[in-house]
């Protein structure tokens, strides 16, 4: 499903779960690993849910686990869950970005999805 987003939104976000490992070492505040989906995905970073407690600008590594490719990233924005009461929504900013990471393809940024149900119209023949 795709997400509209607001005008500052540089990528379409999509509701897409992807098994991830998030870690970050001793240089990058605290140490930790944990495995957790996403939530949404875009060309430039990823929502996901951690137990852990992490903090805006703290530098993460993201390792994807179906295809084992791995970025850089950092904590974009944290807020405490509504749903899940243990855990915290994080957003994940990538270094750069990367619109492959998530093996799909994004769909261009003039496409409207209430578009997307139109049935296109009969051609009929002269």
């Amino acid at each position: 499903m795709l997400i509209n987003s607001p005008g500052n939104r540089k990528t379409k976000r999509v509701v897409l779960v992807v098994p991830v490992a998030v870690s970050a070492n001793r240089e990058q505040g605290n140490p930790f690993s944990e495995t957790t989906t996403t939530l949404i995905v875009n060309a430039t970073g990823a929502l996901v849910y951690l137990t852990t407690t992490v903090s805006e600008g703290q530098k993460l590594q993201m390792v994807n686990s179906i295809t084992g490719q791995g970025i850089l990233c950092t904590v974009a924005n944290v807020t405490k869950s509504g749903r899940e009461k243990e855990k915290w929504e994080v957003g994940i900013a990538f270094a750069e970005e990367k619109p492959r990471f998530w093996g799909i393809s994004f769909p261009p940024d003039d496409w409207d999805s209430a578009n997307r149900k139109r049935p296109e119209p009969a051609i009929r023949p002269n």
